[in-house]
């Protein structure tokens, strides 16, 4: 927010924003004579946010690449976990995941569940993610949808000793 307001300050023609939460709206300030100075977002997007574009991952069409990739992989008997912080960006996730399950279709040797790791407040995401791999010891492919849970899920694969059993 502080850079928003110093970019009023210097008389900024334009903003670009990076937005990690789709429930964030960023609201453009405004230059000395009270016009909107034009703002872009990146990352994520939330449709009510005043913003002229927004460039990022279109997320229809990455679920539809991800069924792709599951497929071009060819694998047999897949127990496929797609691991997902549904706390921050949770429409995005039921798009991507829309679009997977309708790209996949039928495929017979694939059997997918989505973890959701920000539910619960009272677990951290490290744990539930061990504690899935532990329950399901019939997982063995993951596809991580951040950085962070993929982070976790390697971390989790180490200590449990699965690195021959589970592709990531």
């Amino acid at each position: 927010s502080s850079w928003l307001e110093y970019a009023e300050y210097v008389g900024a023609s334009g903003i670009i924003a990076y937005v990690d939460d789709e429930k964030e709206i960023v609201v453009p300030p405004v230059d000395i004579y009270g016009a909107k100075i034009p703002l872009v977002t990146l990352g994520n997007d939330n449709p009510n946010s005043s913003h002229i574009s927004y460039i990022g991952t279109n997320k229809y069409e990455l679920g539809r690449q991800l069924a792709k990739l599951v497929k071009s992989i060819k694998p047999e008997n897949a127990e496929l976990l797609i691991v997902a912080d549904t706390n921050h960006n949770s429409e995005a996730t039921n798009i991507m995941v829309a679009s997977f399950t309708e790209s996949l279709g039928k495929t017979a040797n694939v059997r997918w569940n989505l973890l959701e790791t920000g539910r619960d407040k009272n677990i951290s995401p490290d744990e539930i993610i061990r504690q899935t791999f532990i329950k399901k010891p019939e997982i063995n492919m993951v596809i991580c949808l951040s950085l962070e849970d993929t982070l976790r899920v390697t971390q989790s694969v180490i200590d449990l000793s699965k690195t021959g059993q589970i592709k990531i």
